[in-house]
């Protein structure tokens, strides 16, 4: 969760974050969304490959897979999603 709100705050330019958490007895799912500039195709398109993310993303998705977990992400202008 850290890392993702830091995220937010260095790169999305946006003023406002929005983290909802939804825990059943199967899953605990955490969403972030911020309506700051959204990540361009091409950044995104990097994310997907394997070793092209940065130290963050990988941290985040090393930490989730621990725990057979997964992160998701979903970008456009003005609202910014990190599951």
């Amino acid at each position: 969760m850290q890392e993702c709100l830091a995220n937010v705050h260095r790169h999305s330019g946006g003023s406002t974050a929005v983290v909802r958490i939804a825990n059943t007895p199967n899953q605990l799912r955490v969403e972030v969304q911020d309506d700051g500039k959204g990540i361009p195709p091409e950044k995104q398109s990097e994310m997907g490959c394997a070793g092209k993310n940065g130290v963050g993303m990988r941290g985040m998705r090393e930490g989730l897979r621990q725990f057979g977990g997964q992160l998701e992400i979903s970008s456009t202008r003005g609202l910014l999603t990190q599951l």
